[in-house]
């Protein structure tokens, strides 16, 4: 797996391990994927499954 970047400050803390850092999981690969998938906790694992639809400015 790729190294993690922090993108913005905190967010979000894990409700199980309070860490604040997460893997974004897309439904593609490179600049190709559509939407935003879901959020998993870097620590501990735990999975939080959404649909964010990304749209592209042209």
């Amino acid at each position: 797996m790729g190294e993690v970047l922090r993108l913005h400050d905190v967010v979000a803390q894990c409700p199980h391990c309070e860490d604040d850092r997460w893997y974004i999981h897309v439904d593609g690969f490179g600049d190709t994927f559509k939407n935003v998938t879901g959020h998993e906790c870097i620590s501990c694992g735990f999975k939080v499954d959404i649909k964010i639809e990304v749209v592209r400015e042209e």
